[in-house]
């Protein structure tokens, strides 16, 4: 159906891969993390084709509802490159990327009833990015 993608000709031309599959990433609704749904998605595309215009022609696959919803209200011609895509799809969906996390929520961890306060705290470290080595042996 003409007009039916928000792709260009160029990508609409590119031919799939005969051996391809679909790849194994959770679908995303639009409420988690669209940079994480991202890279799932190029783990997966990079095991079988490294063209990009493969990729973005695969990645409406991976959504549903109101992801699928957004990717079809996009004009027709208005993606050219997969950067393009993702740029689109992470700005429409960036209020459901978590919060940044750091090292001073470990202020904030309470343990849990039937949990050690050191079981809880290894779960907080594991959220913190570029957590330095020497803060998570301090509280150890």
């Amino acid at each position: 159906m003409e007009g039916f993608h928000p792709f260009t000709i160029d990508v609409m031309e590119v031919q799939l891969p005969d051996k391809w599959k679909w790849p194994k990433v959770d679908s995303n609704n639009g409420t988690s993390d669209p940079d994480a749904h991202i890279k799932a998605y190029m783990t997966q595309a990079n095991l079988f084709s490294r063209d990009l215009r493969v990729h973005y022609r695969l990645f409406p696959t991976t959504l549903k509802v109101t992801t699928l919803e957004w990717y079809y209200s996009l004009s027709h011609n208005s993606v050219d490159s997969f950067r393009t895509l993702c740029s689109k799809f992470i700005a429409q969906f960036i209020n459901s990327k978590p919060m940044a996390t750091s090292s001073t929520s470990l202020q904030h961890v309470t343990q849990g009833k039937h949990e050690s306060l050191m079981a809880r705290l290894a779960k907080a470290y594991l959220i913190i990015p570029n957590l330095h080595p020497a803060m998570a042996i301090c509280t150890r």
